[in-house]
């Protein structure tokens, strides 16, 4: 307990150093806040947690928060108000709902789907930056008949996984790889949770559901439904592995989990060494040694190695560099944020505090594996502080924070046996939804959430929009041209036999550049000095680490010429 207050001390100097922002210490500091109070309640005899049995079925809550979204969506072009309460409403009666801990679940996942399906009736798929190189990978190589035989190639995965998935599900349905990245983001969402919650009753014999539900309201979670990456289908395939039945299931999902990627499978080889010391089992054991055969061929026998050797760097260089005081500014566009912004991770809070709970009074694997995955977590948003581009919270805090909510009913259970640990969980489970709800991690444009700020889906791409990018697309000459990321990838879409470069993309002659991408900040500085085609949409300018605020002035104030003029997408000649 001493030790806390040290730390919100020790936070305050960071701060005041400057090694951490205003948000990263309002975040910190209700973080080790919620934790202090839940050490501080005294023991006393278990209470039975509050519920309320409801006349309607809770079906009703997906169904009510789907006609409000999509009403919304229709009339104002973004959900509002209306959205926030219903979605809050309905996740806190989900709590307190008198009913079945894995009705809650499918419930609460619903609820989340709900929020993301409506987007697709107004914006053209795919959401996500990472998404777009897989999607061309895979229609490449539908085109040629072979996953590694193509055009778009990328050394960290030598064995191309999710395009692959991408490839199988457009044969077996007829979908495109477009839409097929839209159906293995939804079966990401449904998957992750119902895994989590099993293996909360496998490893802690727990029939709870508060775990999985605070992991559904945290954006780092969930956000991958609308922008699924090779990161999350290993997750998902490794946790998986751990409640196979057999060596004969077990070892193919080791395999795709391993190949898939290779900074989660040495994620997953930490954890299973950490679950066998505590353990000891023949099973484990199996599973340990089965695991590191398959890593360590791979790695042995393709560019993996090389590219984890870097990827291990980036962590520690990002912790080094943060005890040092400075900061690694490359690669990141330089956006202020409002310290608010911060408030939308809370449901992280709550899990560390959970976390936090397992390690000083549980016992066995459950304390290992919540003391291992809570160090992962705090050098993830570490790495974040000091090295943002290093994204750490994507790679090694998304892994840790769905194994905490795999012990996360232990720690409610240990709660449960403190006075007021019952109202107590309570007001954790609600700060998570009250995060969540602010984030808008799937709300792009609502004017009462954090959205764009923080980890949200914003500057998506029209139906109307996409019409135009045809397009232009057929009117382009050779040249060089500048566009936001998410313009950028439609572009290559339709062109689709690209060569990718760093910060874009070649096509005979034509060669593209991504605002956006990789910390390419597009002001007027930049804007003045580019000599090529500027293809502006006005949605772009939501995106927060874009463009600076004033381009669109810019661009039609320098006395450009209009070379294409549509609705919402004008193309400035330079």
């Amino acid at each position: 307990m001493l030790l806390l207050v040290i730390a919100l001390l020790t936070l305050f100097w960071f701060y005041y150093t400057n090694r951490i922002s205003a948000g990263q210490l309002l975040f910190a500091e209700i973080s080790l806040s919620l934790a202090l109070v839940a050490l501080l309640l005294p023991s006393s005899n278990s209470a039975k947690p509050f519920s309320i049995r409801l006349p309607v079925s809770l079906w009703i809550f997906p169904v009510a928060v789907y006609i409000v979204a999509e009403t919304e969506l229709l009339h104002l072009r973004h959900t509002g108000l209306g959205y926030v309460i219903a979605l809050a409403f309905t996740l806190l009666i989900t709590v307190l709902a008198e009913e079945k801990p894995v009705k809650k679940v499918a419930v609460a996942t619903a609820i989340v789907g709900t929020s993301l399906i409506p987007l697709y009736t107004l914006y053209a798929p795919s959401f996500g930056n990472d998404t777009w190189g897989d999607i061309l990978w895979a229609t490449q190589a539908l085109q040629t008949g072979h996953v590694t035989e193509t055009a778009i190639r990328h050394s960290a995965y030598p064995f191309p996984m999710v395009p692959l998935e991408y490839a199988l599900v457009s044969l077996m349905s007829g979908l495109d790889p477009v839409w097929a990245s839209v159906v293995m983001g939804l079966l990401y969402l449904l998957q992750l949770p119902l895994v989590v919650f099993l293996l909360s009753r496998r490893f802690g014999g727990f029939n709870d559901f508060r775990g999985v539900f605070v992991l559904l309201m945290a954006p780092l979670a969930v956000i991958w439904s609308a922008w699924y990456i090779p990161q999350v289908s290993s997750l998902t395939v490794f946790l998986t592995a751990f409640l196979a039945g057999s060596a004969l299931l077990r070892i193919p999902l080791l395999a795709a989990g391993v190949f898939g990627h290779g900074g989660v499978a040495t994620w997953m080889v930490l954890t299973t060494t950490a679950l066998w010391i505590s353990k000891r089992g023949r099973e484990t054991a199996a599973m340990l040694l089965n695991l590191i055969i398959i890593f360590a061929a791979y790695a042995i026998y393709t560019s993996l190695f090389y590219v984890l050797s870097g990827a291990y760097r980036n962590v520690v260089e990002a912790v080094l560099t943060f005890l040092r005081g400075e900061k690694i500014l490359a690669a990141t566009a330089p956006v202020l944020v409002p310290p608010t912004s911060s408030l939308g991770n809370l449901a992280i809070s709550v899990l560390a505090v959970s976390g936090l709970l397992v390690f000083l009074h549980g016992r066995g694997s459950a304390r290992n594996l919540a003391f291992l995955s809570g160090t992962f977590l705090i050098i993830a948003y570490i790495g974040a502080s000091a090295f943002p581009a290093a994204d750490l919270p994507r790679y090694l805090g998304l892994p840790s924070a769905a194994m905490l909510a795999v012990f996360a009913p232990y720690a409610f259970e240990l709660l449960r046996r403190r006075r007021y640990g019952a109202l107590y969980s309570l007001l954790l489970v609600a700060v998570a939804v009250f995060s969540f709800a602010y984030s808008g991690v799937f709300a792009p444009k609502n004017p009462y959430t954090n959205n764009p700020y923080g980890l949200s889906l914003s500057g998506l791409i029209s139906y109307g929009d996409a019409q135009q990018i045809r397009i232009l697309s057929q009117m382009l000459a050779p040249g060089t041209y500048l566009a936001d990321w998410r313009s950028g990838h439609f572009m290559a879409d339709t062109y689709l036999d690209i060569q990718r470069q760093y910060r874009g993309f070649r096509y005979k002659g034509i060669e593209f550049i991504y605002g956006g991408s990789h910390g390419l900040y597009i002001d007027s500085t930049y804007l003045r000095s580019f000599s090529g085609l500027i293809i502006l949409r006005q949605e772009s300018s939501n995106m927060l680490e874009v463009y600076s605020p004033d381009v669109f002035v810019v661009a039609k104030n320098s006395g450009n010429s209009v070379f294409y003029s549509g609705n919402d997408v004008t193309v400035w000649a330079r």
